[in-house]
């Protein structure tokens, strides 16, 4: 996370489940949520339930500038005969949780440019946020507590002064801090 943080995000090209590609220039100028996770069709364990908080965040967020990419993690993807196995296990995860955000397939390669945990004994998911301005700024390995009735408090208390900052920014750039024109 030191290594990590505060610093510019690399550039990524991310295959999504219909074949296409989710980039990081996509995201630009957005407060990008990235969730690395491993799945396992069976048997599915707890706390799956996490990416479904995760699915009510990126609904509460999404029109206010966050964008929430969950990211598969699995060396199956290089294996172009099993690729399309793994697409449709996630298909089916993501159909079964009614996940509404997108979720990319990643074979390892954006993991390690961000610091991949699990080369320190610690496991997936890994938590990333990206700033409005491309740096990262929030790095998390391992499950969020969750309340059921906050969700992902720990992860939208990151969440919001981003979206705080952006916005300020938005409006000081705007001429929004309109001094002198008798509006208050």
């Amino acid at each position: 996370a030191k290594r990590v943080l505060g610093k510019p995000a690399p550039a990524f090209e991310l295959m999504n489940l219909t074949g296409g590609a989710q980039t990081s220039g996509d995201l630009k100028g957005q407060v990008v949520v990235l969730h690395f996770w491993k799945y396992h069709d069976n048997p599915l364990t707890e706390p799956y339930g996490q990416v479904a908080y995760l699915d009510f965040l990126h609904n509460r967020r999404e029109k206010l500038g966050v964008k929430v990419v969950g990211v598969v993690v699995d060396s199956r993807i290089e294996n172009p005969a099993e690729l399309a196995l793994v697409k449709r296990d996630v298909r089916k995860f993501r159909d079964f949780m009614n996940l509404s955000y997108p979720i990319a397939l990643n074979s390892k390669s954006l993991l390690k440019d961000l610091g991949d945990p699990q080369t320190v004994g610690a496991a997936l998911p890994l938590w990333v946020v990206v700033d409005h301005h491309g740096k990262i700024a929030h790095y998390k390995a391992g499950y969020y507590e969750i309340h059921p009735d906050k969700g992902l408090e720990e992860l939208d208390a990151v969440v919001i002064p981003l979206i705080r900052q952006r916005r300020a920014e938005a409006i000081q750039g705007s001429g929004g801090g309109d001094q002198g024109s008798g509006k208050n």
